[in-house]
């Protein structure tokens, strides 16, 4: 006769961890998951089953091991010297890592943000509290119940601990739910102790009540309960397996990440990353150069990247090589001077250039009234870490090629930036940045000579909130630096100024940005109406862009007061991106191409060429080609994917007419949620693409300028949205999408 020989208490343990884990996958998808709906919620629980059974197995094992410590022997010093070791390693872990976590976030939190550094502090100690009142709790629990088997009384205080520690322990786990709801943009590193908290104490109430009823059920029940336990994994396993959706929505949660992780290296048989299961796509899992990670060269009739077709359209590069103007006259090229000024997210509206009432940006608006003025300028990436290295290297992001650097996307080493170019000419080439960069991306780096770093001591504190006369000073003692050693040669600065980046910092000495500017502007663009903490953000924001505007004017006027230099110098002032205020439900930037997150200002000064306003649209990409062209190395043009800016000064005949700029968003950070969307625009149409799931949204930005009425692609008027379509998989070609450095 079949015996089972799977114990009781293992089948409680293991139940018992499976249940604790739906809770607390379901919590954490709720207090952390992309959407926090209610599928997010049910499929983060669904898949968070299977490592809760594994975690309750383990601790099962622990106490038991716990249990035999203390009960085993004659010696009682060594038997409550055992125990006493087995809880300080099960315990001590979390508390360590609590600690450095909460260390960790005080350090990089600025005064400002005082309330969110105060919930991070109380919910680790409340962490920490919890695990020590459970390994208190079960060192005595352990020590009455081996007296209670023994017939040494003390029962009613063991049912009564009993009792007590799993309530105790919802009653920590519910504030530490509720306050990272409270505290998410803080908190968002602090998801392992929540789910630590949330998963043991519901662990602590299902464990004995299944216990329990394998007592209450018998040899029969108990065989029922096993058959529960398999028959729920194996339907974990294979429903994640066989639906993509539900895979996506449970690697949203901490715990259900795990499981489909597990699931995609065990079915990733050609290690190319994707499986032919869990919706990832794989046509080819023992090819690992087919998959949908892969490039699909066009016109050979093999369908690499398992789209079910083979690319036929023609290649961005031969068109881009098309669109080079040599515009410049020759009389004019000369080997200029290049001081490219860079400001951390500065959405175009938000400057004096397209509001003249707002005051924010008045030093850039007096440099534009000698420059080129470009007013439709977007950028190719709504994060800094791919935005600048695309405009760098005069590249689009989804062309380039990177490597992980740090943690982080860097560009390859083949990918060759504007201050290689120069250096190979004789330019002295320097670069200020902070700390971040340095740790970072040091591909970033390629070619620069000299390299400050705005934070002077290597640490954000103090310097995050006032960085701008930093970034100032140590651009000026570059150039200072250049001059001494020979004032004949030539030099390429790059400044960032990071000021106006999120958090944003009142400056209350001059700046005259208030509430009501803020909703004139929001106004006079049509952007949805602000109110509360987002308009507080909001004018703090603008507040940020003026006090980086008058650093920037210090660094202008040294060079337009040294008139020797400002005549052989050229200037660039933009932004590697925008800011969000919640027009489509977001904050901050990186995670979507709408208009607020890429339209950025662009300003181009060039001695000896007319100051002129540009409406067409143009993109990042476009200043390597104009600086190239400028001083005499129009020939290397060809090879990079923007179209010089001159062409717009000197033979608008030839301008396209009708541009199509693109846009890749992507996290540069592994530990965000997954997302993928590219995007291409006209001066009218806008279409973004979900690359992971190739749904598309189209926008007429006549009718709808800030896009806030998405529509079928196929509804946008002549052709437009397959034109955009065709321009985003012509220029999918280089691997930040294709090999999901993301992830």
């Amino acid at each position: 006769m079949f015996r089972f020989t799977i114990s009781r208490t293992a089948v409680a343990d293991a139940l018992g961890g499976l249940l604790a884990g739906g809770v607390a996958g379901g919590l954490a998808a709720a207090a952390f998951g992309v959407d926090k709906d209610a599928m997010d919620v049910l499929a983060g629980a669904w898949a968070s089953l299977v490592p809760g059974l594994l975690a309750g197995l383990g601790i099962g094992a622990v106490y038991r091991l716990c249990r035999r410590i203390v009960a085993d022997g004659t010696c009682p010093d060594i038997r409550r010297g055992g125990a006493v070791a087995v809880a300080a390693v099960v315990s001590g872990a979390p508390i360590v890592a609590a600690l450095y976590v909460v260390a960790t976030k005080l350090r990089s939190i600025h005064e400002d943000d005082l309330a969110s550094a105060a919930g991070t502090f109380l919910t680790v100690l409340l962490v920490a509290v919890w695990v020590v009142a459970a390994w208190v709790g079960a060192g005595l629990l352990v020590r009455w119940s081996a007296r209670w088997r023994a017939g040494q009384g003390n029962g009613w205080l063991l049912r009564a601990v009993r009792l007590a520690m799993p309530v105790g322990s919802l009653l920590v786990a519910i504030p530490v739910v509720v306050m990272e709801f409270r505290f998410g943009d803080a908190l968002s590193s602090l998801s392992s102790p929540v789910v630590f908290v949330s998963y043991v104490s519901f662990f602590a109430v299902g464990r004995p009540l299944v216990g329990a009823l394998s007592m209450r059920m018998g040899p029969r029940g108990h065989r029922l309960l096993v058959g529960a336990l398999g028959g729920t994994t194996a339907a974990v396993l294979v429903s994640l397996l066989a639906s993509g959706n539900l895979a996506r929505r449970s690697g949203r949660a901490p715990l259900g990440s795990w499981t489909v992780a597990a699931l995609r290296v065990a079915t990733d048989v050609d290690r190319d990353g994707a499986s032919p299961f869990l919706g990832d796509g794989d046509c080819a899992p023992f090819d690992a150069d087919r998959g949908p990670s892969a490039i699909d060269v066009p016109n050979n009739g093999i369908d690499e990247d398992c789209d079910g077709q083979d690319r036929t359209v023609g290649t961005y590069a031969a068109e881009a090589k098309g669109r080079t103007s040599g515009a410049f006259p020759r009389e004019k090229v000369a080997k200029y001077n290049v001081v490219w000024i860079i400001v951390d997210a500065v959405r175009a509206d938000a400057t004096t250039l397209l509001d003249p009432d707002l005051p924010t940006t008045p030093y850039l608006a007096r440099l534009a009234r000698e420059s080129l003025v470009f007013t439709n300028a977007y950028s190719q990436a709504p994060a800094t870490m791919i935005s600048i290295p695309s405009m760098l290297t005069g590249r689009i992001p989804a062309r380039m090629r990177w490597v992980r650097q740090g943690g982080r996307m860097s560009p390859a080493e083949e990918e060759t930036l504007l201050a290689e170019r120069l250096a190979r000419i004789g330019y002295r080439t320097g670069i200020v940045v902070h700390t971040y960069f340095f740790d970072h991306f040091q591909g970033l780096f390629q070619g620069y000579e000299h390299r400050a770093n705005l934070w002077l001591d290597g640490k954000m504190r103090p310097w995050y909130a006032r960085s701008s006369p930093i970034a100032a000073t140590l651009s000026i003692a570059f150039i200072e630096d250049v001059l001494r050693r020979d004032e004949a040669t030539p030099f390429f600065l790059t400044a960032y100024f990071e000021d106006p980046h999120h958090p944003y910092h009142r400056h209350d000495e001059g700046f005259c940005v208030t509430e009501r500017h803020t909703r004139k502007n929001a106004e006079a663009f049509g952007i949805p109406a602000m109110r509360g903490k987002v308009l507080q953000e909001k004018t703090a924001y603008l507040g940020e862009v003026a006090f980086a505007d008058r650093y920037v004017g210090f660094l202008l006027d040294y060079l337009r007061y040294r008139k020797d230099l400002w005549d052989r110098t050229i200037v660039v002032v933009t932004a590697d991106h925008g800011e969000e205020f919640g027009e489509h439900g977001g904050r901050k930037h990186g995670a979507s191409c709408h208009e607020e997150l890429v339209h950025v200002p662009l300003v181009v000064r060039i001695p000896g060429v007319e100051p002129r306003r540009v409406d067409a649209t143009v993109a990042l990409v476009d200043v390597v080609p104009t600086i190239l062209e400028a001083i005499g190395q129009g020939h290397e043009v060809a090879e990079l994917d923007g179209t010089s800016l001159l062409v717009h000064a000197f033979a608008r005949a030839r301008a396209e007419s009708d541009r199509v700029v693109t846009c890749t968003a992507v996290p540069n950070n592994p530990r965000l949620r997954d997302y993928a969307f590219r995007a291409a625009r006209t001066s009218r149409y806008l279409l973004q693409r979900d690359e992971r799931t190739r749904a598309a949204e189209g926008f007429d930005r006549a009718a709808d300028p800030y896009e806030q009425s998405p529509m079928d692609p196929a509804r946008l008027p002549d052709g437009v949205g397959d034109r955009l379509l065709e321009a985003l998989d012509r220029t999918l070609e280089g691997n930040l999408v294709a090999d999901r450095l993301t992830r």
